[in-house]
């Protein structure tokens, strides 16, 4: 993982799975600000692959077993959190998942 800052945000992101890495609470404010500034179309969120539920990840920040879910918020993306460290792993794609969806 790098360590990256774009703009206020901070986070990691991984060059080989170009998956991201962030803090809870600085998920919740870059996905935030990215749905309110960027101007990409709003799409219908695809269908979720119920497979990506069942896949074990572990968190690069501590080793615990990250646990995977539905975030269907803004929509249909999996995400794995880490209880133990507070952070939020999401694959490739699924941060424009997030903010391409329509609604709020």
């Amino acid at each position: 993982m790098e360590f990256c800052v774009n703009d206020n945000y901070e986070f990691a992101g991984c060059p080989q799975c170009r998956g991201m890495l962030f803090q809870q609470p600085v998920f919740a404010q870059a996905t935030e600000h990215l749905r309110n500034q960027v101007s990409l179309p709003r799409l219908a969120p695809a269908p979720m692959d119920p497979t990506q539920l069942k896949v074990d990840r572990f968190c690069p920040t501590c080793g615990s077993k990250l646990e995977t879910h539905a975030f269907c918020g803004a929509g249909n993306a999996v995400i794995d959190t880490c209880s133990s460290c507070g952070v939020i792993f999401l694959d490739a794609g699924e941060l424009t998942k997030l903010v391409r969806a329509p609604g709020k």
